[in-house]
């Protein structure tokens, strides 16, 4: 997705004449919206192709079921090779990592609890205080406006800690959902084939938001900011989570083993179709959390971190599988009610939280964004004096070669 986005050409709003001679805005923020969930709805196309693999290892063999996924890898692999001309090359401007990670050893001496009361924790590392401090200017790796951009980096960590819970919700625990799949009637269709709706709702709630939802919102002047995107995909999930709830307690009802259907002979004579409301509500909770989540993580990474701050996104995934992998072992007959009830409450407690504690996020990223100009228009501004003084410099020495 970073590479995706580093080929917009622009990196603020800006009015453009067409071709025709008409004279166009074009809005940063909107864009990176578009193109977040353009990446998406791309990802989801190639999700559904996943259904041919489902029937393949069911009725063929799951050497069949990995070969496809294999010959589509060329394909990307030949794709990639014929686009990489046309890229716009960026450069490496080094790593991000290693001088945060010093500037946060500098943050933690002292008393940095105080500071942190204070909300003055990363103040600590500012050249200015340093120096005031008596710290050799030359033993300072780092600029003020750096420091302020590994704040906002750790800062994210905090907000994305949310996607946790909304990971957990989506995917549900364990394997929950496809044993709740097996304890139903399916008519013979695999219990993981279900799992496919979430990319064929993805697939159709994208377009409709981006062409009909937002527009419709923009026309009559509503103002919906990235806090209550994110807002309204946690409830969309926790209500995903509740109908699981709902519907496991109505198979342990129905089924001829009551409350162990999971290991019974015999399924629940309900319709294993149920288990696409689960998949259909979170796929639309995706479309608004994640396309929102990868904007936010794009839109205040610095530009030489925009690859670690999604790589930090894209890591809350992984701690949410490990928390499943951890607690599967704990999912079993007669008590698989509890955890779509937990996951339901959880995840709803966390989207008002999320609401609350990030009412403002909109707001700040705006500042930060006008603070980052700021600080490009002055440097700018710099480099004529800087120029101009080498060139005196360069003519000083020339006549006294004469």
């Amino acid at each position: 997705l970073p590479l995706l986005l580093e080929q917009f050409p622009y990196r603020t709003n800006v009015l453009k004449r067409t071709s025709s001679g008409e004279v166009v805005y074009i809005d940063l923020d909107s864009s990176i919206q578009r193109l977040t969930m353009f990446y998406y709805w791309s990802v989801d196309i190639g999700a559904f192709l996943s259904i041919a693999t489902s029937y393949s290892a069911k009725r063929v063999g799951y050497w069949l079921s990995f070969l496809v996924p294999m010959i589509m890898y060329f394909f990307v692999i030949i794709a990639m090779l014929l686009i990489k001309p046309h890229l716009k090359p960026e450069i490496p401007q080094g790593s991000l990592l290693k001088k945060a990670l010093l500037v946060v050893k500098t943050c933690l001496k002292g008393n940095f609890i105080k500071r942190l009361r204070h909300k003055q924790f990363w103040a600590y590392a500012f050249p200015s205080n340093m120096e005031a401090r008596g710290v050799a200017s030359e033993k300072i790796k780092w600029t003020q406006e750096e420091v302020k951009d590994y704040r906002i980096t750790f800062t994210q960590c905090i907000l994305f800690a949310y996607f946790v819970i909304f990971n957990i919700a989506d995917v549900g625990l364990g394997s929950t959902l496809t044993a709740q799949a097996g304890a139903m009637s399916s008519k013979g269709i695999p219990n993981d084939f279900f799992n496919n709706f979430n990319a064929i709702v993805v697939i159709v709630t994208i377009p409709f938001l981006d062409y009909i939802f937002y527009p419709q919102l923009s026309k009559f002047k509503i103002s919906f900011k990235r806090v209550h995107k994110v807002f309204v995909g946690f409830m969309f999930a926790a209500i995903a989570s509740m109908v699981s709830a709902i519907i496991q307690w109505k198979v342990y009802e129905t089924s001829p083993c009551g409350y162990y259907a999971t290991t019974c002979d015999e399924p629940s004579p309900l319709s294993a179709w149920l288990e696409i409301i689960n998949y259909g509500l979170c796929a639309i909770g995706e479309c608004f959390c994640y396309t929102t989540g990868y904007e936010i993580a794009y839109t205040r990474a610095p530009d030489n971190g925009k690859s670690l701050v999604m790589a930090i996104f894209m890591f809350n995934a992984a701690i949410s599988s490990a928390i499943n992998e951890g607690i599967t072992g704990a999912l079993y007959d007669p008590n698989l009610i509890k955890p779509f009830a937990g996951v339901a409450g959880v995840g709803a407690f966390c989207a008002f939280a999320f609401l609350i504690q990030y009412w403002n996020l909109d707001e700040t990223i705006e500042e930060e964004e006008r603070e980052r100009e700021r600080l490009k228009q002055k440097q700018n501004s710099e480099m004529p004096l800087e120029v101009e003084l080498m060139d005196l410099s360069c003519g000083s020495s020339s006549s006294k070669q004469l």
